[in-house]
């Protein structure tokens, strides 16, 4: 990115933080193709975000679920993760 001009300001408070998420990694370590390929999707998509942030989504689809479905705070090891028409079963320790 610096060799197309955008200064480290930019690159540390912009794009690590928008793309490492997009991507997954924080260093943005990707290939030039799979770049090209999601700044070209993002420059010619319909992108859009919820008018309360992305955490909004995550908070939507928490609200659909049991009460007592996500267990947060302890560690868990999962034996089988079955996916199947839109539905997640895991199998644990328990």
């Amino acid at each position: 990115m610096q060799k197309e001009g955008f200064t480290d300001a930019i690159i540390d408070r912009f794009f690590k933080p928008f793309l490492g998420g997009i991507f997954f990694d924080k260093e943005l370590n990707v290939t030039s193709r799979l770049f090209e390929f999601v700044m070209r999707m993002l420059a010619s998509g319909e992108n859009s975000l919820p008018p309360n942030g992305i955490g909004a989504i995550s908070e939507q689809m928490a609200a659909a679920l049991p009460a007592d479905s996500i267990k947060t705070g302890q560690l868990t090891l999962v034996l089988c993760l079955v996916v199947r028409q839109n539905t997640c079963a895991v199998q644990d320790e328990s």
